[in-house]
């Protein structure tokens, strides 16, 4: 879904972590096709499906773009950032407990000096999470 948004309202991705977004992509394939996408915005060209294809010669990229190409929704700023800032906000989360159990297991394992330190990477998580919040 985020990709097929990117490719109707691709300005919307200026306004947060683009690469961050792009990296959490199970598949090189989604990956792939998000990179063209904002590679085209960047490039200040209009970024339409027709042209993605033209670019590649991929046909499971062909074949995704085209199915992404078609519009089943209606795509407006407001709900695209609504859903951009609910994915990070899922990264942000899975990060969080991926540290708590790293923690979890130092404590067992008693590395108090591998304990500090993710410590101190769960504390600038947190501290970059409040410098993000609106407000």
């Amino acid at each position: 879904m985020l990709v097929a948004m990117m490719l109707h309202l691709p300005e919307v991705m200026s306004r947060c972590d683009a690469q961050e977004i792009i990296d959490s992509f199970e598949t090189n394939t989604l990956k792939e096709i998000a990179r063209m996408i904002m590679g085209e915005y960047e490039a200040r060209r209009e970024v339409t499906g027709a042209d993605l294809i033209a670019r590649t010669d991929d046909p499971e990229i062909r074949n995704l773009i085209s199915s992404l190409s078609i519009p089943d929704r209606t795509w407006d700023e407001q709900s695209c950032l609504t859903i951009v800032r609910q994915y990070q906000n899922q990264l942000r989360s899975k990060e969080r407990r991926r540290l708590s159990q790293k923690i979890k297991a130092a404590e067992r394992a008693r590395d108090d000096a591998l304990v500090l330190e993710l410590l101190a990477e769960k504390q600038r998580c947190i501290r970059e999470d409040n410098e993000t919040l609106p407000g």
